[in-house]
C-alpha cells in the first residue's frame, strides 16, 4: 500500500519520505520550525552484547520520549537509529533546548537503570519560515 511507505512500522512514526514532505508542508506556513535530531550513541555495541532486542527496546524508549514531551511535535526514523523531532512554533527558541536537555536526562537515566552503556546524542535547529 503507498501509505506504507511513508511509515515505520517498528517505531509507529512516520519514516524519511514522511519527513520530506511534513518539510514541504512547513514552507506554506509563518512562525518558526525547529527541529532536534537524536542518534544513540553505542547502540552497535548494545547490540552486540545484549542483543537486538534490546537495541529495539532503547529506539522505542527514545521515540517514547520525544513524542509524549510536553513540546508537541512529530517524530520521525531517519534510519537505523536517528531519529528527527519537529515542530512548528510561535517563537524563538521556545523551549527547544529545555527539551533537548530533558530528552539526553531522561535517556540516560533509563539507560543507566538497565545496566547499558549508552547515551543519545542530540542536535537542535531552528528556522524562521
Amino acid at each position: 500500500m503507498i501509505g506504507d511507505l511513508f511509515w515505520d512500522e517498528q517505531l509507529n512514526v512516520g519514516n524519511a519520505f514522511a519527513l520530506f514532505r511534513y518539510l514541504q508542508d512547513l514552507t506554506t506556513i509563518d512562525g518558526w520550525a525547529q527541529a532536534m535530531a537524536c542518534d544513540i550513541d553505542n547502540i552497535s555495541g548494545l547490540n552486540k552484547t545484549s542483543g537486538y532486542a534490546a537495541g529495539n527496546e532503547a529506539l522505542q524508549m527514545l521515540t517514547a520520549l520525544l513524542a509524549s514531551s510536553d513540546y508537541g511535535g512529530t517524530v520521525f526514523r531517519l534510519g537505523g537509529d536517528e531519529l528527527i523531532w519537529l515542530r512548528r512554533a510561535t517563537e524563538k527558541n521556545l523551549g527547544l533546548h529545555d527539551m533537548a536537555s530533558e530528552v539526553r536526562q531522561q535517556f540516560g537515566e533509563w539507560a543507566s537503570q538497565h545496566g547499558w552503556a549508552i547515551t543519545v546524542s542530540v542536535g537542535v535547529t531552528q528556522v524562521q519560515l
